[in-house]
């Protein structure tokens, strides 16, 4: 009859949440002094659907601050190092996070982070002269 049939059938591509998790892989030592200690804190990310956002942050009394990953840092797939030097306001207990986070849009629909306890010092003062 020279007329072609309509398609009865169709593809449609769902993509489902998949959740992703993060480890602190290298996590900084327990006791650092400011202005002298360096750490790298290496933080490890399961891949998932929406891509994960990964971060490292350091929360002292004062503040909470997230740090930047180095240039080239990856050493495989959702592994990123970030350096840490402690500052006069990190003085006292500190808490390291790896942090990664999933929107759609600007919802945030998942956060997972992994937290370490370190403690900051500060260094040796030089004696003052008695009078």
């Amino acid at each position: 009859n020279g007329i072609d049939e309509p398609q009865k059938t169709c593809e449609v591509e769902i993509k489902l949440f998949q959740a992703a998790s993060v480890t602190m892989v290298r996590p900084p030592d327990s006791s650092l002094t400011v202005n002298v200690s360096h750490a790298t804190i290496e933080c490890q990310t399961t891949d998932g659907y929406p891509k994960p956002i990964t971060r490292a942050s350091v929360k002292s009394s004062l503040q909470t601050r997230y740090l930047d990953a180095e240039e080239s840092s990856t050493t495989g797939p959702g592994t990123y190092h970030y350096k840490f030097k402690p500052t006069l306001d990190d003085g006292g207990r500190i808490d390291v996070s790896c942090v990664t986070q999933q929107y759609i849009g600007s919802k945030l629909i998942n956060a997972k982070n992994d937290v370490r306890e370190s403690v900051v010092n500060f260094p040796p003062q030089p004696k003052q002269p008695m009078e």
